[in-house]
């Protein structure tokens, strides 16, 4: 077979071979867009929230569930700021706000069924608005002293949550700070919360944190181990040593494998408290 009489066979096999690897592409990027979730239904899935995820919970009649707040402890002593709750749900968090005399309480989320159930909770103690987050910050030009993202950033894409923190951070007073809960990818069990609702887009880290933070202006003030939920008597104090226990031992395995004891937070969820930076010059100055 002549030489030239190769190079077209070869040539030809090539071109099939592009062929087929551009109609893999194509069948691969069209599955991919076959299994995430249309717009529409995330959005429906928001407006039937209550309904599809969180009554679960209170329908158990988990009391646990639905009174813990770790973030209460890194509440500011002064009853008189203004907190805004964001994705601030049926209002369970607001509501704990108002039994520790918390005066000027606002709250957000896209959900109706949510803020209806929040309306019916609050009785008039807070001011609520059923609005997409952006365009809640559009419309009202306040200055917060504490902005509260309790298992909320998990829900929005990175890109949104950047864009989210970026915000909040422009709008906090000069003594504000912001707290953020969310899932702990650290955490070998993340996934229980992680992947307990179809809405999470997003999952962090303390170091991922961090680099929230520094994008978003933000100094840091604590990362924190969210701990063990209440409860009372002597099962409480053995969920505290085993815990305790549990969590030296997941610390000890990846400071042997890294290194780098630093960053090392091993709980389902993470606490993370900053403030502007600004605030933090002036406050260290």
């Amino acid at each position: 077979m002549s030489r030239s009489a190769l190079s077209l066979g070869k040539s030809r096999n090539l071109h099939i071979m592009a062929l087929d690897i551009q109609q893999f592409t194509s069948n691969s990027v069209a599955s991919r867009k076959r299994v995430v979730m249309p717009e529409n239904e995330l959005e429906d899935l928001y407006r039937h929230y209550a309904s599809t995820h969180t009554s679960n919970a209170v329908s158990e009649g988990s009391k646990r569930h639905e009174k813990w707040f770790p973030v209460t402890k890194y509440l500011p002593t002064d009853r008189s700021v203004n907190i805004l709750d964001v994705g601030c749900g049926a209002g369970e968090f607001l509501e704990q706000l108002v039994s520790l005399e918390y005066k000027n309480l606002h709250g957000v989320d896209i959900s109706p069924e949510q803020v209806e159930a929040a309306k019916l909770r609050l009785n008039g103690f807070a001011t609520l608005a059923c609005q997409d987050i952006f365009d809640f910050f559009t419309d009202n030009s306040m200055r917060w002293d504490l902005v509260v993202l309790e298992d909320v950033l998990e829900h929005f894409s990175v890109e949104n949550a950047i864009r989210l923190v970026h915000l909040i951070s422009d709008r906090l007073s000069t003594r504000g700070r912001i707290i953020i809960q969310v899932p702990n990818a650290s955490s070998p069990f993340f996934g229980n919360y992680a992947y307990a609702d179809l809405t999470h887009l997003s999952i962090y880290n303390a170091r991922s944190i961090k680099q929230l933070a520094k994008l978003c202006n933000l100094e840091i003030v604590s990362i924190n181990e969210v701990g063990i939920a209440p409860g009372g008597g002597m099962k409480r104090f053995i969920r505290r040593i085993a815990f305790g226990v549990t969590s030296r031992i997941i610390r000890f395995m990846i400071v042997t494998e890294t290194g780098d004891r630093s960053d090392v937070v091993v709980s389902q969820n993470l606490i993370f408290i900053g403030q502007p930076v600004q605030s933090a010059t002036k406050s260290s100055g």
